[in-house]
Order: C-alpha cells, then structure tokens, then sequence
C-alpha cells in the first residue's frame, strides 16, 4: 500500500535497511526476514532506481551516538544532501530546535547524514560500525569460491561471508568443505534451493561449542557493539554456565571479571583441537551428534541436488532448511534434533531421497 503513492519518475527512496521483528516474529520462531534484494527490486522498479539510497540507519547512528533514536533524522540529512527534498537545511534545523526533542543530537545526526552522501567512508570510520570488522575472503578462498561458480549475486554474498567466517571458526580446509557443498546445490539452477543449502549448511557448521562461545566472546565485532552500546569507560563481566560445571550440579552461571579475557582468547585458539582425539569437549554427546548432522547434511545435499528441478524445488528447500529446527543447547538442542530428523524422514520420502 505504500507504494501507491510513488512515482517512477519523480520519487528518490532513502530506505534503512535495519530489520526490525515483527509481531509474527514474536509468535512464531520460525518466521525469519524476507528477502532484502527482491523488496530493493520492486523498489527500484518503482521509483527512480538510479538515485535511491539503502543504508542500516540505526547501526549508524548506534555507532555515532550510541543510540538510534536520531536514526530518522540521519535519514533526513541523507535525503536533503541527495536533493530529494525541496526544504532548505536552515529550514529543517529551525524545526529540530522548535520541536524541543534532543536539539543537538538530532541536528548532529541531521549534518552526519549529509555526510554520508558526500563521504561515506568518513561517517564508517566515525561510527565504527561493527560490520567492518566482519571477516572477508582471503585471496585464495575467494579464487576458490569463483571457481565453484559461487560469486555472484545473493548466493554469491551468503557464501562470502559464511566461508570467510568458517575460516575463522576453524580453517581454511573447512570453509572449501562447506563451498564443496554448497557448490552442489548451486548445479541444479535453483536459486532459492542453493541459497537455502548456503545459509544452513553453515549453520550446521558453525555450531557454537566452547571455542567458539570463547572466538565470539572476544571478537573485534562484539566489542564494537558492546562499545558503541554503552561506551568505552566499562567493565566487562562474563556470565557462564559451562557443561562442565553442570555435570557438576550447578545450575546457575558463574561470574567472571575482566581477568578471565586472557582465558577466553586462550580457549578460542584451542579451535584446533576440535574434534580431534585431543579434543577435551569433543566426547560429550551433543558434540559429537552437532559432527554427525554436518555429515548427514552433506550427504543429503549431494543426493538431493541432482533431483532438484522446477518443481520440485520448493520441496528441496524446505528440506534443506530444515536444520533452523536445531536450536539450543545440550539437551534442548538434542529434543529439536529428535524433531529435525522426524521432520526429514517425510520430506526425504516425497522427494524420493
């Protein structure tokens, strides 16, 4: 409905692309996020694509001031500096300062979404925005990727980001095991079946066991966001609850200072020990069945994707993103695991695999 009043010759978009949860989200876990690229399309299609603007306004403005309440006049000094709004900059300021509502943030927040069209490397480096610091394909995995036909489009970014993070959660050697299958899936021609295998393919790869609890604990990206939250002056306190300790009969988390950082580095680099006769996490059950899923998946992807055709393609991604259900820890992970694999046993039988 609000694409009604829109013009494909006379309206400019300056779009956030912040996602907020929805009501639905709230209701059903199972509810995710549509699609970015298709809702820019029709976008585009509709206004005058060439000169719209998309931009996460709130981790901006996050990053500039700590909070995102400025986010929509951010979004003003963005469209004004583009030229999509026939008011004055003196004329918007003036109306900052009668509205009475964080006069100097809003007109801050105002003057750095002018910025942004003008320099937007500029307002990156101010804000410090977390994404920034998201890894990225080293040379070698990026020549890896091209080579599996991977690069390009949607499945091209979800495969960028997801392997070059499993480099960091692991290795080299683990991120191409994952283009391996991925690579598969991506043969059949269908889009949505492929990006469904990129998406939970590393989801089953990922899983968050105690190194990588100890990586994300420490990594530059949630420090950012811990930072630009609530500022640099802090001390930071972890909250545990190892399986370890539970085993042990202690049902409640146990609080850590600054000092316990070192530890939680040290732990991190221990991801090479992952599942390895080394491993001292590795022998409990839900790591060992977290390992088996992987390979189960993998399996299914290479028996599936060669059936995968037009119509039968919205069966495969269904089955395909069906590890969504794996969630939780220990035992709450392994009842959902119970319910994935009943969940697969169906869909494996329509689709004949």
């Amino acid at each position: 409905s609000n694409l009604q009043g829109v013009s494909s010759d006379r309206t400019v978009a300056v779009v956030s692309l912040t996602k907020t949860p929805t009501g639905e989200m709230v209701r059903n876990v199972n509810a995710g996020f549509p699609d970015l690229e298709p809702l820019k399309a029709e976008l585009d299609s509709r206004t005058r694509g060439d000169h719209n603007r998309y931009l996460d306004a709130t981790a901006v403005t996050e990053g500039l001031f700590g909070e995102s309440t400025t986010a929509n006049t951010f979004m003003i000094g963005v469209a004004y500096q583009m030229g999509a709004l026939p008011i004055s900059a003196d004329a918007i300021e003036q109306a900052i300062e009668l509205n009475g509502a964080a006069v100097e943030a809003n007109r801050a927040a105002f003057r750095w979404g002018r910025v942004w069209v003008i320099d937007s490397d500029k307002v990156r480096q101010a804000s410090r925005l977390a994404e920034d610091h998201l890894p990225t394909p080293s040379p070698a995995l990026e020549a890896a990727i091209v080579a599996a036909g991977l690069g390009e489009g949607e499945l091209g970014r979800l495969v960028r980001l997801r392997a070059a993070d499993l480099v960091e959660y692991q290795n080299e050697a683990y991120a191409k095991r994952y283009l391996t299958t991925v690579s598969k899936a991506a043969v059949s021609g269908q889009t949505g079946f492929a990006e469904a295998v990129a998406r939970y393919a590393y989801k089953l790869m990922a899983y968050k066991d105690e190194y990588e609890v100890a990586r994300l604990h420490v990594d530059e990206a949630v420090k950012l966001t811990v930072s630009n939250a609530v500022g640099d002056d802090v001390t930071i306190k972890y909250n545990l609850h190892p399986p370890m300790l539970r085993a042990m009969g202690l049902d409640q988390k146990v609080e850590v200072g600054p000092w316990f950082t070192p530890v939680l580095k040290s732990l991190a680099g221990g991801k090479r020990l992952r599942g390895t006769m080394l491993d001292p996490f590795g022998r409990a059950k839900v790591r060992k069945v977290e390992r088996e899923l992987i390979t189960e998946y993998e399996d299914l992807i290479a028996r599936l994707a060669p059936k995968v055709t037009a119509e039968t393609a919205s069966d495969a991604t269904q089955l395909a993103s069906l590890p969504d259900v794996v969630r939780g820890y220990e035992e709450v992970k392994l009842d959902n695991v119970d319910r994935y694999h009943s969940e697969m046993a169906r869909l494996r039988s329509n689709l004949g695999v």
